[in-house]
């Protein structure tokens, strides 16, 4: 049996979340085998790789064709990877925000005269 190359398909979101574009391959070792999971990097939920996420490449497909645009495919990558962390520090940035802002929402409520029980 000659060996032959497996290719999933990243799952297009995450099934509990549904956050799309976050889902990584994991492998674990288990004995001699090697079990394949997915992980959203958004809420840490993994499922199994299943066959379902296999993808068949035809087979008149060359590597050359690949290998000649790996350079573009290796810069595309890295830019959505750029796009990815800035999208991740405007969350947490607008999430500082909103939890400054309710803060300070609770803080005046209880300085108000309203919640001022000494008269």
């Amino acid at each position: 049996m000659s060996p032959q190359q497996v290719t999933l398909a990243v799952p297009l979101h995450c099934p509990k979340c549904l956050a799309s574009g976050w889902a990584q391959l994991h492998r674990n070792h288990r004995g001699t085998t090697i079990a394949l999971e997915w992980q959203c990097e958004n809420c840490k939920h993994r499922w199994q790789a299943t066959l379902d996420h296999l993808v068949r490449e035809p087979e008149s497909q060359s590597s050359s064709t690949s290998a000649g645009r790996e350079p573009e495919l290796l810069r595309e990558i890295s830019s959505l990877r750029e796009a990815n962390e800035d999208l991740r520090a405007s969350a947490v940035r607008w999430r500082q925000l909103y939890d400054g802002a309710i803060g300070r929402i609770a803080s005046d409520d209880s300085d108000s005269p309203a919640n001022d029980t000494t008269h």
